[in-house]
């Protein structure tokens, strides 16, 4: 896996996990003193961010559709029966560095959203609300954080012992 995909891995689960309701749950639970105004902009902005969010998951499905659409599966299809030819060859490797670059594109449409977000949700603070809030993040960023590494360590204890380690 090339690091620009790992990068994409890992931005597609950031971005899902910041705006399937993330954000704004987690400021309003870690601000108490919000005012009535502060609440409406924060629900407005939600708002807009659930459309945008819709409006990329809506290319990301696009993407993913085209992958089982002609060309790229009759040319997997014509793969699997024989031998590609060079000229085969090279139009797999447009389509899926076509795909590549409109995932990328996504992605990189998703970490502006989620930035853009969380700088609006701290715009609409006062400084020590935007103090809670961004401690509120940076503790459940370690928290997350920390359960992947137990995970990951769990993993390669299973792993151990079922190779006879």
């Amino acid at each position: 896996m090339s690091p620009g995909s790992s990068r994409a891995n890992i931005s597609v689960g950031s971005f899902e996990a910041f705006l399937q309701g993330l954000a704004f749950p987690l400021v309003m639970n870690s601000v108490n003193d919000l005012s009535e105004n502060q609440i409406e902009r924060i629900n407005r902005l939600r708002i807009e961010t659930r459309i945008e969010e819709r409006n990329l998951m809506d290319k990301l499905a696009k993407i993913q559709e085209s992958v089982a659409a002609p060309p790229l599966m009759g040319l997997a299809q014509q793969y699997g029966m024989e031998m590609l030819r060079d000229g085969e060859i090279t139009e797999v490797d447009e389509e899926i560095e076509i795909l590549r670059t409109a995932v990328e594109n996504v992605v990189t449409d998703a970490d502006r959203l989620r930035t853009r977000t969380a700088d609006s949700v701290v715009g609409i603070l006062n400084p020590l609300q935007s103090l809670k809030f961004l401690a509120a993040a940076a503790q459940l960023q370690l928290r997350i954080r920390m359960v992947g590494m137990q995970r990951e360590a769990e993993r390669r204890h299973q792993m151990d012992t079922s190779n006879g380690w």
